[in-house]
């Protein structure tokens, strides 16, 4: 229901994940079989919540649970929601945010810049190179020192993606120090390889796999659990399917958020993921029965 696209180009037909190749080849019933958990367990402290996020993650969303979450704004100071994470829908808001609250951080700040090898022949695969190494590390970044930070890949055994941390030391040569949930942890660069259509590698770009982190983009912070969020629909435009249940369920608890500006409208589901889960569902509960 989250993790709609695989590829946001408009000429792929493998636009979501279950209709890949790689996904067919592997769940086929010859292969092997996929199961839906029932159960909701990062949310399974707090029932209301839980009930008002599977409603939102099926389109069946009410009035109500519209209102309820926007008068979470009203319980948080403007000083609380500086403190907290924002999620943003677009990159390039996301990024402004963050620039503005690293200027106003006092320090001096210490930039790293990506290295790109890129090995495609063909003006095609050059452009497809430089578009994807772009959307798994910027080709610059700068921090300082207690500046918050996400975690682009796994930096330590205990230290996932979108783990979020804080910077407590800065310097080019010997990567970058920051505290991942009370453990130190030496941030070294890292290598992503993209691929074309056929498989062959046509580029890579080694870069430390952080970013700045009071803002985030919904897709940077998929697959996180935040202590906290603040989300203002009223910025950017929230036009992916998916985008909004994946936002709001960041956080355990509905008192963890700090939203304003949703409407029903924002709140978009995808048919073909909507079919694929009722098929699961079925299958999952009539094997039970």
């Amino acid at each position: 229901m989250q993790t709609l696209p695989v590829d946001l180009s408009n000429s792929s037909s493998n636009r979501i994940i279950f209709q890949c190749l790689q996904w067919r080849s592997l769940f086929q019933p010859w292969r092997g079989s996929c199961r839906v958990l029932l159960g909701n367990h990062r949310h399974g402290g707090d029932s209301i919540f839980e009930a008002m996020l599977m409603r939102l993650r099926v389109g069946s969303q009410t009035l109500d649970d519209v209102d309820r979450i926007n008068a979470t704004w009203a319980a948080f100071s403007d000083e609380q929601r500086l403190r907290m994470p924002q999620l943003r829908a677009l990159r390039v808001s996301a990024s402004l945010y963050n620039l503005e609250r690293l200027a106003e951080l006092p320090g001096d700040a210490v930039s790293f810049f990506a290295v790109d090898v890129v090995t495609a022949v063909t003006t095609e695969d050059k452009l497809l190179a430089k578009e994807r190494l772009e959307q798994h590390a910027d080709a610059k970044v700068t921090f300082k020192v207690n500046a918050p930070v996400v975690a682009l890949r796994r930096v330590a055994p205990t230290v996932p993606t979108g783990t979020v941390g804080r910077v407590v030391g800065l310097t080019q040569r010997d990567g970058i120090d920051c505290v991942f949930r009370g453990v130190t942890v030496r941030v070294q660069s890292a290598t992503w390889d993209v691929f074309n259509s056929r498989g062959l590698l046509i580029g890579k770009r080694t870069q430390v796999p952080l970013l700045l982190a009071w803002a985030l983009t919904i897709h940077r912070a998929q697959g996180s659990e935040m202590e906290c969020v603040c989300i203002d629909f009223s910025r950017d435009g929230w036009a992916c399917e998916g985008l909004v249940c994946t936002a709001v369920s960041r956080v355990r608890f509905l008192r963890s958020l700090c939203v304003r500006g949703l409407t029903m409208a924002h709140i978009k589901t995808s048919p073909a993921c909507l079919a694929f889960w009722t098929a699961l569902v079925e299958e999952s509960t009539g094997a039970a029965k």
